[in-house]
């Protein structure tokens, strides 16, 4: 018989989720071809109260181990529900979404093993097809630069490895982000002292937007996100988006478009000129829409808060 320390996994891998039985099905066979030994990983796929059948999805693979929660409480209260559940030395984050490479957890430990950090920025690619669309483009460049993202202290949860020890030194996610509560856990983490890498070879795929609504969407959380931060994060003094001039006329520069040369697509000026238009209709403006409705529902929360007192 084994005995606890053998059946402990080095690595739980942390998937929150809803409503994306299909999705899961995807993750879970890429994750059964995971090079690192099986008994050394576990998956936690958390069910943020999901109406269809995305429990039972996880449970009918081989490696899911499903952990539903009563009611919806959006994906960081996910994230540390699954964390709170994890019984792994290192934590392993990655959304639905995600196709994870098959060496993608043996190299994000071995990153964490060589740089002694504390969190790792895995790699999260962004395959675009011969054709993409001007949506697809400009998500290509306004996502998932990891490499930047954690020179700046954080790393999306789409491929991030934490140590136990330093997720639970930081506190976790912040519950109450309803958006970019991986950059404030990360540069929270970070101010607390933990350190982050940046694992170029531990690789997880996503797929880009390609429609409009989709990329807008996202901006659009972005936006409420920074809003969160104001009230939510502890350090955060920046002038919000709403209210600066400069974000309601479309930008003369490409934010990142430079990352797409350097990849050897060429842009011709007539696709230059779609992109423009599609960063600033389906980006710029949406962020800064979420900005606004976000700042809104933080005061009416405040104002809320204050009358019960």
């Amino acid at each position: 018989m084994e005995t606890l320390d053998a059946l402990t996994p080095q690595v739980s891998v942390i998937v929150p989720v809803r409503n994306s039985a299909a999705s899961v099905r995807r993750l879970l066979e890429r994750l059964e071809r995971q090079t690192l030994p099986r008994k050394s990983f576990e998956v936690i796929v958390v069910d943020d109260a999901s109406t269809d059948n995305t429990a039972g999805a996880a449970r009918s693979s081989a490696i899911g181990h499903a952990l539903v929660l009563p009611e919806h409480g959006g994906p960081y209260v996910a994230r540390n529900a699954g964390a709170a559940a994890a019984r792994g030395g290192v934590l392993a984050f990655t959304d639905v979404d995600c196709e994870p490479d098959p060496r993608w957890l043996e190299n994000g430990l071995a990153a964490l093993d060589r740089t002694g950090a504390d969190l790792a920025a895995g790699r999260i690619d962004m395959p675009l097809g011969e054709r993409p669309t001007a949506v697809a483009l400009v998500d290509y460049i306004r996502s998932f630069d990891q490499e930047s993202s954690a020179a700046r202290g954080f790393a999306a949860t789409a491929n991030l490895f934490v140590r136990r020890a330093a997720f639970d030194a930081a506190g976790g996610f912040n519950a109450m982000m309803l958006a970019g509560g991986d950059r404030e856990f990360g540069q929270r983490a970070v101010a607390g002292g933990a350190t982050i890498a940046y694992a170029d070879d531990a690789v997880v795929s996503h797929g880009a937007r390609n429609r409009p609504r989709q990329l807008a969407r996202k901006a659009f959380r972005i936006g409420f996100g920074l809003a969160q931060q104001l009230r939510h994060a502890e350090a955060t003094d920046r002038a919000q988006p709403w209210t600066r001039p400069g974000y309601y006329v479309p930008h003369r520069h490409l934010a990142g478009i430079d990352r797409l040369r350097t990849s050897g697509r060429r842009l011709t000026p007539r696709r230059l000129a779609t992109m423009h238009v599609a960063s600033y209709l389906c980006f710029q403006l949406p962020l800064v829409a979420g900005n606004l409705s976000g700042t809104v529902a933080e005061r009416a929360s405040l104002r809320a808060a204050r009358r019960v007192k």
